[in-house]
């Protein structure tokens, strides 16, 4: 269910299923019960399942049974049996509840552990004395964790269940023939629905009761549910399949403790991740089938998850700061909507989340909404993520609360029920433009999906507009027709699905005088191949400079500084490890947006700009006296004539130093902007709202680089304080020729008419250079007529392999037929 989450997708779906296969052999004489067995690939066209695939997610379920296996009794060994059957523990009790309260899925599961000294044989169960139906153990390296797990799933078309008072018996049977029994009292009720307006206080709430457990072993104390054993999709779930839940909103905390990496990453799970499942109908057979219990999850409405992926993927590191991000996932593997704010939660703080499905769109699909805040703080007005789903794929259902290899507390709940007035326009933010001589490129971003239009002329009448219709969040227009060395004002206008309008302020951008820029090259480290355009530089060669995270969603550029060793800019020479480029000595407008907080006195991050090593002015954040700080420093060489001929460095000439704040992620954004002989800072909490640090000043400097740097300072003379620090840049931006928004997917596809476009291996994410099909499937009475963006031409299917994030369109032509008369037949 959580699979298509995470990066190694196409090993993950169809492979899980086999977690079960080969591991439920037949048991020796010796050997625990066998796990689920007959495990296969449902047919379906969103992942592949492959034979591959199959062995590679059989290999890793197999090393799971022998890993959870040693120590067990083998064939040969003593036995230390007292003769008494496996112990049966049923979790949740042996008389249990359902549908009391309502329906929130297509199962009832009984789940618990069986265990025994000498081995379990086998495990049956009968429900309501119908004929024994076989039980799989664990571990299965999926729903069942542990040695000895259990999860009896009895779907609620069973003929054997009955409304009211049914009777479940299980059997055990251990390797020396000894049985146990477990008798189970389950009081179903159906057809009840669950309120729709829901409220749970944990504290003195029943559990389960107040919600319905699907997977693992739960602990409930008054700040609320914790899985107990933190393994693959630890889930419970609240609401309804009635077609009433069809929108509701849901507010909880949820505290995040611990991610669990060294079980995640596997052929079976994916990364690690938490959050919730939207819509929510129940296990199925697709994309993958289990024999017991059932371990697919299609169809669903949408994953509301956070994702740490990218803790993997950068740097290799797997401890806080966190580098994954909040997303809406589809069931088909699609992202609806991504995060890029760049906000992290941290471990074992409480945020509240809430999270809204919307129907009242006239095409019958449904936007997803989430926003996450600090438990004591303020509720944001905006959501934090928004997104449209590709399709109606299920009309209504429950609420999952969902730990995918997590160790997190999920709080109170609060459901209310839709429908719900959308009244509040998109929000714009993140306006860039890409200046030409006669041509200009303006991009933004909105908080969800929506058109795009540019109105634009020589003044604020404008005149002139370019459109796109298509709803989405990164918005890229190019306005042609310009004069050089001319000011355009342009406005931005984007409206949402449900008619909301949202403008921007009237903006400006001159055109230059010829194409003669810089030269600087914009770079959010996304693409597979590193920009040619950086070159590195480490004095002292104890840094670690690393690119991390290509494609991922978390691409990154990290450096590295151990601590005890000072890496000051210094005189005659720049000694901080910093990535530069070569540039023409001309203006320029330079954003760099760090990806991690200064936390300890005496880290530093900032821009470097010089002529030589002798003349440099350095803009640099710093963590001094529990508080954020810009300090200036202007670097410069006079030859002391009466020195040799190698000349004598002279102190700098001006430092200037301005408070930012106590807070650590006050000073994420910086930017440096050059006019002429004039040189102004400017830093931002968001990337959106600029404020000028300090006073501008002149400076003739014939400047050769540019450069982003991580360092760290001291205070004692032998440098033995100077803490460790790594500076995450995750994107440098020349602000006159930035860049769509950072980490763009590695591949989007679209659509120009009616037909859609099948990804063969269909993933949420891509490694680089790997290859996908594309191939164009027309809807009935429409034709392909060809490809365009990162494949061209007629030929379908065509194959694309990513180097760096690409978008592909198909446009499907419609056909029209002629009849000519007389018509004659005979």
């Amino acid at each position: 269910m959580r699979r298509f989450l995470s990066l190694i997708f196409s090993l993950g779906l169809p492979l899980l299923a086999l977690s079960f296969m080969l591991s439920g052999l037949r048991a020796e004489a010796a050997e625990p019960a066998p796990v689920a067995s007959g495990a296969s690939c449902a047919p379906f066209a969103a992942v592949d399942c492959t034979p591959e695939m199959l062995a590679q997610a059989e290999a890793y379920a197999q090393s799971v049974r022998e890993q959870n296996l040693a120590g067990q009794p083998q064939a040969g060994r003593p036995s230390e049996s007292t003769h008494n059957g496996p112990s049966i523990n049923v979790w949740y009790g042996n008389t249990q509840h359902f549908g009391q309260v309502g329906t929130p899925q297509r199962w009832l599961n009984i789940l618990g552990n069986v265990s025994d000294t000498d081995g379990v044989a086998s495990v049956v169960y009968t429900l309501n004395g119908s004929a024994q139906r076989t039980l799989a153990l664990g571990p299965d390296a999926r729903r069942l964790a542990s040695t000895g797990d259990f999860n009896i799933d009895i779907p609620l078309t069973d003929t054997a269940l009955i409304s009211g008072v049914n009777n479940i018996l299980i059997t055990a049977t251990d390797n020396l023939s000894n049985i146990s029994n477990q008798a189970i009292t389950v009081n179903y009720i159906s057809g009840t629905v669950w309120p729709q307006t829901y409220t749970v206080d944990w504290a003195s709430a029943s559990f389960p009761g107040a919600a319905q457990v699907v997977d693992g072993l739960w602990n409930k104390t008054a700040a609320g549910i914790r899985p107990q054993v933190v393994d693959y999709d630890r889930l419970v779930v609240i609401g309804d399949i009635n077609a009433a839940w069809d929108e509701w909103e849901i507010t909880l905390p949820i505290t995040v403790h611990s991610f669990d990496y060294a079980g995640a990453f596997n052929a079976v799970s994916g990364a690690p991740g938490v959050g919730l499942v939207a819509v929510w109908p129940g296990h199925t057979d697709s994309p993958v089938v289990c024999i017991q219990p059932k371990c697919g999850w299609l169809p669903l409405g949408a994953f509301v998850w956070f994702d740490a992926e990218g803790v993997r993927n950068f740097n290799n590191q797997t401890a806080p700061p966190l580098y994954g991000l909040f997303k809406l996932g589809s069931a088909s593997a699609i992202d609806y909507a991504r995060d890029v704010s760049g906000f992290r939660p941290q471990l074992g703080v409480g945020y509240y989340w809430k999270a809204r499905v919307e129907r009242n769109l006239t095409n019958a699909r449904a936007i997803y909404r989430l926003k996450v805040w600090p438990i004591g703080g303020a509720e944001p007005s905006g959501w934090l993520v928004s997104g449209i789903s590709e399709n109606n794929e299920v009309a209504s259902g429950s609420i999952g609360l969902l730990a995918h290899h997590a160790d997190a507390t999920f709080g109170n709940v609060n459901i209310q029920p839709g429908p719900f007035t959308d009244s509040a326009g998109p929000v714009i933010m993140d306006v860039r433009v890409a200046r030409r001589p006669t041509s200009a490129t303006i991009m933004w971003r909105t908080d969800e999906p929506a058109t795009s239009r540019v109105d634009y002329g020589p003044s604020m009448g404008y005149g002139t507009a370019v459109t796109d219709a298509v709803l989405k969040h990164h918005h890229t227009l190019t306005v042609t027709g310009l004069s050089a060395s001319t000011l355009y004002n342009f406005k931005l206008t984007s409206v949402d699905a449900f008619g909301n309008l949202a403008e921007s302020i009237n903006q400006t951008f001159t055109t230059p005088a010829s194409s003669t820029a810089s030269g600087f090259v914009s770079d959010d480290f996304n693409a597979c191949t590193p920009n040619a355009a950086w070159a590195t530089a480490d004095a002292y060669g104890d840094a670690t400079l690393n690119r991390g995270g290509a494609l991922s969603g978390s691409a990154a550029y990290s450096i590295s500084v151990p601590a005890g060793v000072p890496h000051p800019i210094g005189l005659g020479s720049v000694r901080v490890p910093h990535l530069y480029q070569s540039i023409a000595d001309t203006d320029f407008d330079v954003l760099v947006k760090f990806d991690s907080n200064l936390t300890v006195d005496g880290q530093s991050r900032g821009v470097v700009v010089e002529q030589n090593g002798l003349n440099v002015i350095q803009f640099d954040l710093r963590r001094t006296g529990g508080a954020n700080r810009l300090v200036t420093t202007i670097y410069t060489a006079t030859m002391n004539a009466a020195s040799s001929s190698t000349g004598s460095v002279s102190l700098p000439r001006s430092f200037f130093s301005y408070p930012i704040s106590s807070t650590v992620s006050s000073s994420n954004y910086l930017r440096v902007r050059r006019v002429g002989d004039l040189w102004r800072a400017y830093r931002s909490t968001d990337g959106d709202t600029w404020i000028q640090v300090g006073s501008s000043f002149t400076l003739p400097l014939a400047v050769t680089r540019v450069g982003v740097y991580g360092a760290n300072l001291a205070l004692a003379l032998d440098g033995s304080d100077a803490p460790a620090h790594t500076a995450a840049v995750d994107y440098v931006f020349d602000m006159d020729t930035p860049i769509p928004a950072e980490d763009a997917p590695a591949l989007t596809t679209q659509v120009v008419g009616s037909g859609a476009i099948i990804r063969n291996p269909n993933l949420p994410s891509y490694a680089c250079g790997q290859q996908v099909m594309l191939t164009a499937v027309p809807n009935t009475g429409w034709a392909f007529g060809g490809w365009s963006g990162g494949l061209s031409g007629p030929t379908n299917p065509q194959t694309i392999t990513l180097s760096s994030p690409s978008t592909v369109t198909a446009t499907f032509i419609e056909l029209s037929y002629r009849v000519y008369l007389p018509l004659v037949m005979k």
